[in-house]
């Protein structure tokens, strides 16, 4: 997923369903759909990563199997948020607060960042910014690099939002910096669509296209590896 083979990773993930029906161990059932929903999300096929998170969670509930619900709700939530709904805010706590008091501090920062992503979406910075920083440090605690560059994405985006471009541009940048490094592919996506809207909003046209390309380069490579053209359907046309 991170190097943007999301064809391999849904192979990978289909033949794990597979495995784990063959010998038995249903509750790894989960993860696969859970994997899967998030594949479908960064393809932005959001209405089939709906189905397949809403599969894992039955799954999930039918095995009284509670170590990846949380994460499948989030994840559920965020997928809803990302299809227009904005009320799913109970969701998302309830979750954080489920994998909190299991101290799965793997399964809470999904929640949080969501938490965070809504708080952006809904245009409320000072809840974004002090949910992200929260974010951060439970990320940087856990040595969780590609997380911690989420979050300095999300204050970039959160610091547009108050149009203080000046702090969004040093943290979009750092958070480019971290994703560059570990090569996520989707996540450099995201934050060169941030920079793209940070430089609109300056005028700044040459840097606005110079993202635009990078954004271009990614999907573009992205797209290569797709098999079914399906697959490709949530991709931008950029122009």
């Amino acid at each position: 997923m991170d190097t943007g083979n999301y064809q391999q990773a849904i192979d990978f993930s289909e033949q794990t369903k597979e495995l784990t029906i063959a010998v038995g161990a249903l509750r790894f059932l989960t993860i696969a759909n859970d994997t899967l929903g998030s594949i479908y999300q960064d393809l932005n096929l959001l209405e089939k990563a709906e189905e397949v998170q809403r599969k894992g969670i039955k799954i999930a509930s039918d095995l009284k199997s509670n170590f990846w619900a949380p994460r499948l709700k989030a994840n559920l939530a965020i997928t809803q948020m990302r299809q227009g709904n904005l009320g799913v805010e109970a969701q998302m706590q309830a979750a954080l607060e489920s994998a909190m008091s299991r101290s799965q501090q793997i399964h809470a920062v999904l929640s949080l960042e969501g938490l965070v992503e809504l708080a952006v979406r809904r245009g409320e910075p000072e809840v974004a910014l002090e949910r992200a920083a929260e974010f951060l440090a439970m990320s940087e605690a856990g040595g969780m690099q590609k997380l911690v560059a989420q979050a300095h994405r999300w204050m970039g985006e959160a610091n547009i939002l108050q149009n203080d471009l000046e702090t969004a541009e040093n943290e979009l940048a750092l958070a480019l910096k971290i994703a560059a490094k570990i090569g996520a592919a989707r996540l450099k996506w995201d934050i060169n669509a941030a920079f793209v809207n940070l430089y609109e909003l300056q005028g700044n046209n040459k840097k606005s296209v110079k993202h635009k390309n990078k954004i271009r380069k990614i999907v573009a490579k992205i797209a290569d590896n797709l098999e079914d053209p399906e697959l490709k359907a949530g991709l931008p046309a950029l122009k």
